[in-house]
């Protein structure tokens, strides 16, 4: 069973319940003009890994002259550690 929920909104004045779905519709397709195709999101953990697993090699390199006392790499795994 689909998640339904109301939102509360005044149009002209008058408060109203509505469908919580079809303004979320709205505003994800009609008023930002987003279409999303049937596609989906991948989960959060997915884009961070998705994320780390594509650093470009030349700005590895360049973290790496920038900061030559520092485990570039160890840092980069730190980082995707904190935001998993």
């Amino acid at each position: 069973m689909p998640m339904f929920f109301e939102i509360l909104v005044r149009i002209d004045g008058k408060e109203k319940w509505v469908d919580g779905r079809k303004v979320f519709k709205y505003l994800l397709e009609d008023y930002s003009k987003i279409s999303y195709g049937g596609k989906t999101v991948d989960p959060y953990n997915t884009r961070i890994k998705k994320f780390y697993s594509n650093i470009p090699q030349e700005l590895l390199e360049t973290w790496k002259g920038a900061y030559p006392n520092v485990d570039i790499n160890a840092q980069v795994k730190k980082c995707e550690a904190w935001l998993l």
